[in-house]
């Protein structure tokens, strides 16, 4: 019998704030770390990535930009 393809089901508005609450208290090497997890789990290599995945990688990416911003201010 065939595999049922994993569920794609996108993060809710809370998943998302209770993830960027958690970047809050990671450090910058676990954020990176976080980031290239992400990355790796987005690429195209056999298939789709999931829609969580991408929320995660545009997630981390926001909050990592936010420090470059802060810096330039």
């Amino acid at each position: 019998m065939a595999r049922r393809p994993e569920l794609d089901i996108p993060m809710t508005r809370d998943e998302l704030a209770a993830l960027q609450k958690q970047f809050k208290t990671m450090s910058e090497g676990a954020i990176q770390s976080f980031y290239h997890g992400a990355y790796r789990r987005c690429q195209f290599v056999n298939r789709v990535p999931t829609a969580r995945s991408i929320q995660e990688l545009v997630a981390v990416w926001k909050y990592m930009r936010s420090w470059k911003q802060k810096t330039l201010h």
